[in-house]
């Protein structure tokens, strides 16, 4: 299961919640489509730091970019599944962080509370164009949210892989339960946080009770299940 965990986080980049090494995503970007589509996110990263997500324009991200609008859709459908790409392009995790996390901690509180320190501190290195990614979120399509919901689930597949490797093995159905609901205290919590323009010390003392909350309820929850699969085993003897 181990291996398996490794094979997940170093599995090259595939869409933004998977990983790989900034030497690949270098090299592929080097070569014909993959160049333009990198010069069209770089773009786009420019126009909303400058003008903000909701002002930004496929025409003025296209002129940035030095391409025609119609090749910017071309390649990202939609002004709010570019902003959505160009905020998990500065804010993915690297297979190697991942690692650390899961080597590093013994209980699942801390691992838990380690891998959401590491992507709370991605988020607030472009902290202005994370808020607006939150903001226009209101305003999203189902296509749109689709997208993410694709992405999130690659971020919960990390942390869901970590807990039930090195903590809760055979308890899939438990632990994907509580990521979700562990991302979606997360989410809450940045933000409020970037509204009120928190430290990160602040966001990791307002998580740290909500999240052991449901850490808690997970290991009672586990327990609870290796109790009835005993009665099973018992009674089927």
């Amino acid at each position: 299961m181990h291996n398996s965990f490794k094979i997940i986080c170093m599995s090259p980049f595939a869409t933004p919640y998977e990983d790989a090494s900034d030497e690949k995503i270098t090299k592929k970007a080097k070569t014909g489509p993959a160049k333009t589509r990198a010069r069209i996110l770089a773009a786009a990263h420019e126009v909303v730091a400058r003008d903000g997500a909701q002002n930004a324009t496929i025409r003025n991200i296209a002129k940035e970019a030095k391409v025609s609008p119609g090749l910017v859709i071309q390649h990202f459908e939609t002004k709010a599944l570019l902003i959505l790409e160009i905020y998990h392009e500065s804010n993915r995790p690297s297979g190697i962080d991942l690692q650390k996390y899961f080597d590093q901690f013994d209980c699942p509180i801390d691992l838990i509370m380690g891998m959401a320190e590491g992507h709370l501190r991605r988020n607030l290195k472009h902290a202005e164009l994370t808020r607006q990614v939150l903001a226009s979120s209101w305003t999203w399509t189902k296509k749109d949210e689709a997208a993410y919901v694709k992405r999130l689930t690659k971020m919960a597949g990390h942390m869901s892989n970590a807990l039930m490797t090195k903590f809760y093995p055979d308890q899939e159905f438990l632990v994907v339960t509580a990521t979700y609901t562990i991302i979606s205290a997360y989410a809450g919590v940045l933000r409020r946080g970037l509204q009120q323009q928190w430290p990160v010390e602040t966001y990791l003392n307002v998580m740290r009770p909500s999240l052991t909350v449901i850490m808690r309820g997970l290991e009672a929850q586990v327990e609870d299940a290796k109790i009835e699969a005993a009665k099973k085993t018992i009674a089927a003897e």
